[in-house]
């Protein structure tokens, strides 16, 4: 057990290391917060919904926190190929789907800038009141979704590791997310054959609960907390048999690095 933490952690310090020299990752938490958070001011600063800013505010947190788990998760297998290092990794004694779990660790974790830039900005710039009626909630909330996000990434990482249009799928998988899960807008919004996608998403859980906590509002947050549960250990399996299936594959067909 202490061998995997281990592995585990180099993984996510050296994922971390690389983020911060790449700048297009950088954009990613700083910049793109600040745009979102800009264009849902301006679509919603007429809205009747009391605290409906902080709904937006808070949704844009969570984009960027998503949009560095699916980029990163993909783009980093897309770097290990071109740099000819993804089957080493692969066929290193430190099993794939730890060396995948700390990288999608760092990845989320990341991520958190961005909420915290969307969050800053907001304030100072927007003047959106902000508030955190119960933090503990809030904070026990978001680590569950970080964690939960790194599942998630952990089976996109699985499925990137056979793909070779790895960014074509990235670019289709971020907006339906997104949509999806509510972070922008109301899931009342959206057609009710939608709801069971929305239901299995833990993003979904993950932002109803931390608008709760901001607003004071705890009622059902037990619900959404035990959802982020569920599925984080869900995604934990299905990643788990995705990197067998992954591994019996690769080892057939011998096409890891094929691009």
């Amino acid at each position: 057990m202490i061998g995997y933490i281990q592995v585990i952690w180099s993984s996510l310090i050296l994922q971390l290391k690389r983020q911060r020299a790449n700048k297009f990752f950088w954009f990613m938490v700083t910049v793109q917060p600040m745009i979102f958070a800009t264009v849902g001011f301006i679509l919603f600063q007429g809205s009747e919904e009391e605290n409906f800013l902080l709904y937006v505010v808070l949704g844009v947190g969570m984009m960027s926190i998503w949009s560095m788990s699916l980029f990163a998760s993909g783009i980093s297998i897309l770097i290990e190929r071109f740099l000819g290092t993804l089957e080493v990794l692969f066929g290193s004694p430190a099993p794939f789907e730890f060396v995948m779990l700390g990288k999608g660790l760092a990845n989320a974790c990341f991520g958190l800038i961005g909420l915290g830039v969307a969050i800053l900005y907001s304030w100072a710039v927007l003047h959106i009141p902000l508030q955190l009626a119960s933090p503990g909630f809030f904070f026990c909330a978001l680590l569950l979704t970080i964690f939960s996000l790194t599942c998630l990434g952990v089976i996109l990482a699985t499925f990137f590791t056979l793909a070779r249009a790895v960014q074509a799928f990235v670019n289709l998988l971020e907006y339906p997310i997104i949509i999806l899960s509510g972070l922008m807008f109301p899931l009342s919004l959206l057609p009710q054959w939608t709801y069971p996608f929305s239901m299995i998403l833990s993003p979904t859980w993950g932002i109803q609960a931390l608008r709760k906590a901001a607003l004071g509002n705890t009622e059902g947050i037990w619900l959404d907390i035990g959802a982020i549960c569920i599925l984080s250990l869900v995604y934990l399996v299905i990643a788990y048999i995705l990197v067998h299936k992954m591994d019996s594959h690769a080892r057939k067909t011998g096409q890891l690095v094929y691009y």
